[in-house]
């Protein structure tokens, strides 16, 4: 394997790919890197198994051929070296180390054979679902929040892909939160159906996507999921099992509807968990209608050692005044997702699920469970 390559263009390669290098392993070839040079381009791989990135760079290609070298190592090193300038990568005559020269600089990195790294799936010729980068990037960073960190609860830690006509639509739950955005398909799939992909493999995706077009491929039953354009492949092994039906969790009325300026919240909330984040990051919200004209809703944060903050805000608020608590930081983390002007509040009991949706956008809802209030 011999070739050149620009500075910044292999540590962006890097830094893509490395995304899904294993923290800790016991497997050593984990925590390299893939590099193959085929064509006109510099392919890098990484996996943990569960989860796996491949990208490709542009490259001057002048010996095709693998190798696997340490991704921390290589990345820390190419960081060091001079922007813009032209890196040599070339493996040694015995292929026991990978040689980097660069400027005055020259380097040699110990790795492990491309015949020890893992296999890695290739989507072939099968046609995925076309999606756009940026409205699915969006979506799952609004989505993985909800998903459960509990290792005793391995589905609730992921994130239920559901396909059904022409949209596909991301669950996400861990029993006191749950989140679901439906993005539209350019055209109707054939047959129903979904499957459990793991929260950490979807947020490794989040970070590569920056726009444009990527393509899904998920299969029927078991296996990876695999997300892919012409330059990026990103994917998951799925989680076995059955997913709740969160729909069925999903309250179809409410007591009392509150509509309010999303930033509004927002500062209200961040200022109520100064004090609240002490406790149990309870926030007090009661919402009080104004016969038919502008109602209220009042915030309290309060802490034994530091004090408390209240905050009353102007809201469109119908139906019955109620009062009720919630965890702050899931409120603020469910806010920080909604990109709406307004959002509207809805509940019916002090006890029941508070139901939180922007305004104007029907492809997403929040659903945070009350916190017991003394």
């Amino acid at each position: 394997m011999k070739l050149n390559i620009l500075q910044e263009t292999l540590a962006a390669g890097l830094g893509i790919a490395s995304r899904a290098v294993a923290a800790r392993s016991t497997l050593p070839v984990l925590t390299n890197v893939l590099l193959t040079a085929k064509g006109k381009r510099l392919i890098l791989a990484a996996t943990d198994l569960e989860t796996g990135i491949i990208c490709q760079v542009e490259a001057e290609i002048e010996t095709e051929g693998q190798y696997s070298v340490p991704a921390r190592t290589l990345t820390e090193l190419v960081a060091t070296l001079p922007k813009e300038g032209a890196i040599h990568l070339e493996l040694n005559a015995d292929k026991t180390a990978l040689k980097v020269r660069c400027a005055s600089s020259k380097t040699e990195i110990k790795g492990i054979p491309a015949s020890e790294f893992p296999a890695l799936p290739i989507p072939g010729d099968e046609p995925g679902l076309r999606l756009d980068g940026g409205e699915l990037k969006e979506a799952i960073l609004q989505v993985i929040p909800a998903a459960s960190e509990d290792d005793a609860r391995p589905t609730l830690q992921g994130v239920f892909v559901s396909l059904a006509g022409d949209q596909v639509t991301l669950y996400a739950a861990d029993g006191f939160r749950m989140t679901r955005r439906s993005l539209k398909l350019p055209e109707a799939v054939e047959k129903a159906g979904g499957a459990i992909v793991p929260a950490a493999g979807l947020a490794s995706l989040a970070r590569t996507l920056n726009g444009g077009e990527i393509q899904m491929l998920l299969p029927r039953s078991g296996g990876r999921i695999i997300f892919f354009n012409q330059s990026l492949q990103v994917f998951a092994q799925l989680i076995e099992g059955k997913y709740p039906d969160i729909e069925q969790v999903i309250p179809k009325t409410y007591a009392t509807r509150a509509v309010l300026a999303t930033a509004a919240l927002q500062k209200a909330c961040k200022q109520a968990d100064i004090f609240a984040r002490e406790g149990q990051h309870l926030v007090r919200m009661a919402l009080t209608p104004d016969n038919g004209v502008p109602g209220s809703l009042r915030t309290v944060g309060q802490s034994d050692q530091t004090g408390q903050v209240e905050t009353v805000l102007e809201a469109n608020v119908t139906g019955a005044a109620i009062e009720f608590g919630l965890n702050a930081t899931f409120l603020k983390e469910a806010l920080s997702g909604l990109k709406a002007l307004n959002m509207a509040l809805e509940a019916t009991t002090p006890t029941s699920p508070v139901v939180i949706r922007p305004i104007g956008d029907d492809n997403l809802l929040h659903i945070l469970m009350p916190m017991h209030v003394a």
